[in-house]
């Protein structure tokens, strides 16, 4: 019986890799991985542990298609940072949404095709009627919107809404800097301290245990059923201070203006626009409700199956 091919997109980024280390467990399945680079070293590793290396380009549909060619599940994800840092948050957003109509449109030709397992975020301007729009989940919607354009496509796709990985630290309205004078690291923002971040750490160990049970559970995640890929709720001033911890440190947050965010952090403070909805919207789970969206508990994964909080932050690396 000859086997089905699992079509990984981002396959040398974390997400990605999360994805092939979950299909490389199924001796059912073929692992194809697409990046944009297949010389690199992460790719000539990944070819190492038997995937299929393919280059493709998330803005050329063409490239995607021929991809694509063959696969019963595909595993999408788009990057907002790149567009972002070469062409500012506007232009970025746009991007990325296209991006993801490439993947939609590619995926939707491909006559094999039995399950997407689609990465992404919501609207924060639907959610919060226009008082935020943050780029990196505006850009993410609209690939969702025109997702649910296509039924055929629809009735395949999981929506997983992927929770604030630990790496977001590394943004500079997030990154602690360490001052000497206070002997601890700060963190300047303009946004609430206690904004509860819908958590899931580690996104290269901890996304797996989602892909896996999406992928096994067909009948409960498909036909726009939305995954939310979370393990923890936290403040952020608590998951600053935990890090330090983990660190042997301390932290401390301090409390600023918008207008100074801008001064600090030009373009960046954009990002923080997450955090500011988050704070909105602390006493839920990013305005989504139990019962509207399927959690690890609702697909029946154990929390040991996941890296721990305090694991995951002590050997977090800031650049």
């Amino acid at each position: 019986m000859s086997k089905k091919i699992a079509t990984i997109i981002g396959a040398t980024g974390k997400q990605g890799r999360a994805a092939i280390n979950v299909f490389l467990q199924k001796p059912e399945y073929l692992v194809r991985g697409i990046t944009r680079n297949a010389d690199s070293s992460a790719a000539r590793a990944l070819k190492a542990r038997g995937v299929e290396v393919v280059q493709a380009d998330l803005n050329d549909e063409a490239t995607l298609r021929v991809a694509f060619e063959g696969s019963h599940v595909i595993f999408g994800t788009t990057d907002f940072v790149p567009g972002f840092v070469q062409y500012g948050s506007e232009r970025g957003r746009d991007i990325e949404a296209e991006q993801g109509r490439n993947v939609a449109r590619a995926a939707q030709a491909t006559p094999t095709l039995e399950h997407l397992i689609w990465s992404t975020l919501p609207s924060t301007s639907k959610i919060s009627n226009g008082k935020y729009a943050c780029p990196n989940f505006e850009g993410k919607e609209a690939a969702n919107d025109f997702i649910r354009t296509l039924p055929d496509l629809l009735a395949k796709t999981t929506f997983v809404l992927v929770g604030w990985y630990d790496l977001n630290f590394n943004y500079p309205c997030y990154k602690p800097v360490w001052v000497e004078a206070a002997n601890r690291y700060v963190v300047i923002g303009d946004y609430d301290p206690d904004a509860t971040l819908v958590y899931i750490g580690d996104v290269e160990k901890n996304l797996g245990p989602f892909v896996k049970a999406i992928a096994e559970q067909p009948e409960k995640t498909k036909n726009g059923a939305i995954v939310f890929a979370y393990t923890d709720t936290i403040g952020f001033e608590e998951l600053l201070k935990r890090w330090a911890k983990a660190k042997g440190k301390e932290a401390a947050y301090v409390s600023t203006s918008y207008e100074i965010m801008g001064v600090l952090y030009p373009e960046w403070t954009k990002l923080a626009d997450m955090t500011r909805w988050m704070g909105d919207y602390k006493d839920t789970y990013w305005s989504y409700k139990e019962g509207e969206f399927l959690s690890y508990k609702d697909l029946g994964i154990a929390i040991s199956d996941f890296v721990s909080m305090d694991e995951s932050l002590k050997y977090l690396e800031i650049a």
